[in-house]
């Protein structure tokens, strides 16, 4: 068995990219939240967009993806969308290694902060992401791009009292 290895996507790796996310959606099933784990894979439109604005990394496993970064850019701050590790792969640093690279890009790229909206009480989402540094921001702290998220999100079912904004400065 061989290193994982962290690269750009490519179309090639989009329908690894949907499995992976519905293998990363179960553990919700486990939750209060366990619809969550039948919110469908990204489709192949909304990842090219991604890979358009040059922010969609899979980190692979002998040329595999087991995981991936989905994200975008917006002046100064680089968004993630998400992070999805196949669940056969949980638990090893790989989603800690796929934002160590956004974050780098992030930051080669000019901007000066990363933020995301995440569940606040699952643990791999806020406690998660608060232990890479990211911290929970709310009213005008919200940068626009996420308060934007937290609106679609809302529209699509989420319900923002469980929801959290979150931003590290880079």
């Amino acid at each position: 068995m061989g290193d994982y290895l962290i690269r750009n996507a490519t179309p090639a790796d989009f329908p690894a990219l949907q499995q992976i996310e519905v293998s990363a959606g179960e553990p919700f099933r486990n939750t209060d939240l366990a619809w969550v784990a039948d919110d469908p894979p990204p489709s192949l439109e909304a990842l090219q967009e991604h890979l358009d604005h040059d922010a969609l990394w899979v980190i692979a496993l002998d040329g595999r993806p087991v995981g991936y970064l989905a994200g975008e850019t917006h002046a100064d701050l680089a968004v993630i969308h998400q992070v999805s590790i196949h669940m056969a792969h949980h638990r090893q640093g790989l989603g800690a290694r796929l934002i160590e690279t956004a974050i780098a890009a992030a930051r080669e790229g000019g901007a000066t902060a990363m933020g995301l909206t995440t569940y606040r009480d699952i643990p791999w989402n806020a406690p998660y992401y608060a232990r890479l540094g990211f911290v929970e921001v709310t009213g005008a702290d919200i940068p626009p791009a996420l308060a934007a998220m937290r609106e679609a999100e809302a529209a699509a079912g989420h319900d923002p009292a469980l929801r959290c904004v979150m931003v590290r400065p880079l």
